[in-house]
């Protein structure tokens, strides 16, 4: 995963970020697109009435299962 590490990870240099156990690189991705994916969220909320509204019911979708799969690697 080239994505930019969390908060969590940011202070790790690129090797020691490649060092990581694969599964917390994953689970770093998921954190962000849940993140992410929670401030489209939000501000499809804010600009009611958008064009893009339609969309918000996939966004949700995404959110829910991101989070249904990080539940599954984290038990």
């Amino acid at each position: 995963m080239n994505g930019t590490p969390h908060k969590q990870w940011q202070n790790l240099s690129v090797i020691d970020w490649a060092n990581l156990p694969f599964h917390e690189r994953v689970l770093d991705g998921m954190a962000n697109l849940l993140l992410d994916a929670d401030d489209l969220l939000q501000a499809f909320e804010a600009a009611e009435g958008s064009k893009l509204a339609r969309l918000e019911p996939d966004i949700r979708a995404v959110y829910d299962r991101v989070n249904e799969l990080m539940r599954k690697i984290t038990d």
